[in-house]
């Protein structure tokens, strides 16, 4: 059962009446970022939360399986709170954190929870924000990711997801200037338009395996590719979403961002299910 913020309730399995979250329907996933908990197992905190007013931190965690929102609002008071730290619950360590206060994504703006359709969300600027990891590597293939956002304009080309060494090796995941969605697999694939953009809550799922590649906006398979990429090798670059630090911030996305889950394995078996799981919680389509 993934309890919901808010009225509702949603569920994706009873056990014994108990919680049960994704990572235990699902497990084997190398990275799971969530305002909500994953995994009834899992006992730390969901993020590091900065209020401006001290520069004080606190870790947030969970409360009935959601974020323990009255602890945060505490905390943070009549002003905004910043995410320093995205805290990985899939048990691998994976987490992601920003150490410059500019550059954090917002999760309370003016003591309200920055929301999307209901959830918690964490507020990528478009400006400078970004959250990264310097030893998770997306590489070598297969891997399957699962994302949850809302992108407030489509019209620039933004990094959501960006693991990329341009003509060596690695990952990427963006908007275009041309309002599609496009990923990167370097060097093997090179623009690939995959669908048309939006401004609307979606769930993005993703299959990049040899010769079997397949992406989904919602529920809906939108592209597909057959090239062989088995043999890339490992990126050195750090593991980053919300932006491409590497360009001065001129590509970096202007999105909510909810959840984030990767596994290292072919999932395509699982994908119609997770993606059920998923919606059934944010109610996106």
């Amino acid at each position: 059962m993934r309890l919901g913020f808010g009225l509702g309730l949603e569920y994706s399995k009873l056990s014994g009446g108990g919680f049960e979250g994704l990572l235990n329907k699902f497990p084997g996933a190398s990275l799971g970022l969530s305002l909500d908990k994953l995994d009834k197992n899992y006992t730390g905190s969901a993020i590091k939360v900065r209020r401006p007013s001290d520069n004080n931190e606190l870790d947030i965690g969970f409360k009935d399986g959601v974020l323990d929102i009255a602890t945060l609002l505490t905390f943070v008071g009549s002003g905004n709170g910043f995410v320093s730290i995205w805290y990985d619950q899939s048990g691998e360590g994976n987490n992601l954190l920003q150490t410059s206060a500019s550059r954090q994504p917002m999760i309370v703006k003016a003591g309200v929870l920055v929301t999307e359709n209901g959830k918690p969300a964490l507020n990528f600027d478009g400006i400078n924000d970004f959250l990264l990891n310097t030893s998770f590597k997306l590489n070598p293939v297969p891997f399957t990711l699962f994302i949850v956002n809302k992108f407030n304009e489509t019209g620039s080309i933004q990094h959501l997801i960006d693991q990329s060494e341009r003509s060596n090796a690695g990952y990427l995941f963006r908007t275009t200037g041309t309002k599609n969605y496009q990923y990167y697999y370097y060097p093997d694939i090179n623009g690939v338009i995959v669908a048309n953009s939006n401004t609307s809550q979606t769930l993005i799922s993703q299959l990049v395996a040899d010769e079997n590649q397949k992406f989904y906006l919602n529920s809906t398979l939108s592209a597909s590719a057959t090239t062989a990429i088995n043999n890339n090798p490992i990126p050195t670059y750090d593991f980053v979403i919300g932006g491409d630090p590497d360009n001065s911030g001129e590509r970096n996305a202007d999105t909510f961002l909810q959840e984030v889950i990767i596994y290292k394995s072919n999932q395509e078996s699982n994908i119609t299910d997770i993606q059920e799981n998923i919606n059934n919680h944010y109610s996106i389509y």
